[in-house]
């Protein structure tokens, strides 16, 4: 029997959904998690659907975009150089990255938490440059080790959060790396080194007590809270929302209350902020900066 021209057109349809639409259930180290991953489409666009399945239900967390390279996809987050996603020990949040489209290239990125039914979701760090992440154990506490980079020069920073209440403990200059061996000690480089003589080792201590020799960047502000019921945004196509006039405004909803800030707009009246797939800059006076102790 002949198909119709409408069932052949659905059938088209399905065909072509699935050729980009490629689902992978990915192992986390809970048993009974896995990470599913949606590709929404082809290369090298990277948006992907994230999905946790949390004994065989399927929660929807959030749409991200991520960068070529990035994550392998074969393998769960732990297992690649630059991970876009990862779970904490306790196996209770999901931490994932997303380009959010300013800076040099439009790389920058954007760090998120998510619940496992991804019914709350919290910005942890924004900004115009790579961001890469890794859990590190300090004192014997896991901690979230974020580091930042630009294509377009040779700075580099770090960041260390607190994985219980997202308080960032450390933002420094330079660059972080955790030394082999049973001590827990790590080798700091000021700037991205040409010789091994050129870092220092640093402590679990000198971490947690932001000491010498670590060059002590501000940590404050990163996120803030949307204090009325909704956010206008002024919304541009460019690498800063900040530098170009607005083609439109948004409404941004209050699900969370949060939005990372990306960067401070050189009128001191503004930021560039960013929340779930949104880029675009608000007023300082309907935004509340979170503060940190």
């Amino acid at each position: 029997m002949a198909l119709s021209l409408t069932k052949y057109l659905l059938l088209l349809l399905l065909l072509l959904g699935s050729r980009f639409a490629q689902a992978l259930d990915l192992q986390t180290p809970r048993q009974n998690v896995l990470l599913r991953v949606i590709e929404l489409g082809p290369i090298p666009d990277h948006r992907l659907q994230l999905s946790a399945v949390v004994d065989g239900n399927s929660h929807p967390i959030d749409e991200v975009v991520i960068a070529a390279g990035v994550s392998r996809l074969t393998g769960y987050a732990p297992d690649a150089e630059q991970p876009a996603w990862l779970l904490d020990a306790g196996g209770r949040y999901l931490y994932y990255t997303t380009l959010t489209g300013c800076g040099f290239e439009g790389e920058g990125m954007a760090i998120f938490r998510s619940d496992l039914r991804g019914s709350k979701i919290e910005p942890v760090l924004g900004g115009c440059g790579i961001l890469t992440m890794e859990i590190v154990p300090i004192n014997r506490l896991n901690y979230l080790l974020v580091r930042e980079s630009h294509g377009d020069s040779h700075e580099a920073g770090f960041w260390i959060f607190d994985m219980e209440t997202l308080r960032p403990i450390v933002h420094a200059d330079g660059i972080l790396r955790k030394r082999s061996g049973a001590n827990a000690t790590y080798d700091y480089c000021a700037s991205f080194p040409k010789w091994k003589k050129d870092c220092q080792k640093v402590t679990d201590e000198i971490l947690q007590n932001r000491r010498i020799p670590l060059r002590l960047r501000s940590r404050h502000p990163i996120r803030a809270r949307v204090k009325a019921n909704s956010l206008v945004v002024s919304v541009s196509e460019g690498l800063s929302t900040c530098d170009e006039e607005s083609k439109h405004s948004l409404k941004l909803p209050k699900p969370s209350g949060q939005v990372a800030i990306l960067q401070a707009c050189p009128d001191e009246d503004h930021y560039e902020i960013y929340y779930r797939g949104l880029r675009g800059t608000g007023s300082r006076e309907d935004l509340e900066t979170i503060k940190i102790e």
